[in-house]
């Protein structure tokens, strides 16, 4: 989780990718009339057209085929969505090159603007956190979410278990054996004020690197909706599995999968992120995408102008 000079000084505890894919079965079939989801963006958005269009035949209101993340939450849950069309975030790993005039920002920007202009997502939606809370209440027929959304639903929609399908989100070439997410960046960390250091560190090997009854009770308690960093949990997770009842085994399995390609969150300063989601917010809106992404890649080279970018990254 953390590295400096060739030394690791923190791992993750747990690994929680931050965008998937959760859908209704049963509304997928009652509107769209297939059982499986698309892997890939073109084949996903006609199905999307589909479900609109066999929603309005049916006269139901306040039900859209798709959500996404809006507002704050745009800046760090289109990382993955980023990766996956263009192979790297918006800066280059030695922080000295804007990206978002890859091609691939075209094509997800493009993407954005569909999925807009076409009402296929709402045009506002509650928090990104939350919003497995809108496609249980019948809102949504398919979503994306973190996969802490697993907890949600067991806890407080155990009857729609069954209903509910995980799977990677999709890509522009359909091959989800890729980063198509990010994990999320929980560490535990000793502070160099301290005043007993190594029984700090005692604490930490207690929770998280000892006996693997420790860990694996939290993820248990967690309906296992995060993946384990340590291969030996993994695996008692994996046995757990196999005796229980109440996690569909696949759910665990994609978001193990989805884990194992997403990197942890980025670490370069947060304006960078903002820009490229206030890009794909303007052409939501219908502005023209050649000039947003052109503003955006402006902006990004402000930033690591003023900010001295190349020269402040620890990872360098």
């Amino acid at each position: 989780g953390v590295q400096y000079n060739g030394k690791y000084y923190a791992y993750p505890s747990l690994l929680e990718p931050s965008t998937m894919l959760f859908y209704r079965n049963d509304l997928l079939e009652t509107y769209g009339g297939v059982s499986e989801v698309p892997t890939n963006w073109t084949d996903f958005v006609s199905l999307l057209e589909t479900i609109k269009t066999n929603i309005t035949n049916a006269s139901v209101k306040g039900l859209y085929p798709f959500d996404v993340p809006k507002g704050i939450a745009l800046g760090w849950g289109s990382w993955g969505l980023q990766m996956s069309s263009t192979g790297g975030l918006a800066l280059t790993d030695d922080w000295t090159t804007s990206r978002v005039t890859n091609a691939g920002y075209t094509q997800l920007a493009s993407l954005w603007q569909t999925l807009y202009a076409d009402r296929l997502v709402p045009l506002s939606s509650g928090v990104y956190t939350e919003i497995i809370n809108d496609l249980c209440l019948g809102k949504l027929v398919m979503t994306t979410a973190g996969s802490w959304s697993i907890a949600t639903v067991l806890n407080e929609y155990p009857d729609l278990v069954d209903q509910i399908g995980i799977s990677a989100m999709p890509t522009f070439d359909g091959n989800q054996n890729q980063a198509t997410a990010t994990n999320g960046g929980w560490v535990y960390v000793i502070s160099s004020e301290c005043q007993n250091k190594e029984l700090a560190a005692e604490v930490i090997k207690f929770l998280v690197a000892g006996d693997i009854e420790m860990p694996l009770e939290y993820f248990k308690g967690a309906s296992y909706s995060k993946a384990a960093p340590r291969i030996s949990v993994a695996a008692a997770i994996q046995a757990e599995l196999l005796t229980q009842d109440t996690v569909p085994s696949e759910w665990i399995s994609v978001v193990s999968s989805v884990a194992s390609y997403a990197p942890m969150e980025p670490i370069y300063p947060w304006d960078v992120s903002v820009a490229v989601s206030s890009m794909l917010e303007n052409v939501a809106l219908g502005n023209d995408i050649a000039s947003e992404i052109a503003l955006a890649n402006t902006t990004i080279i402000n930033l690591i102008q003023s900010n001295n970018l190349p020269n402040n990254n620890p990872r360098k």
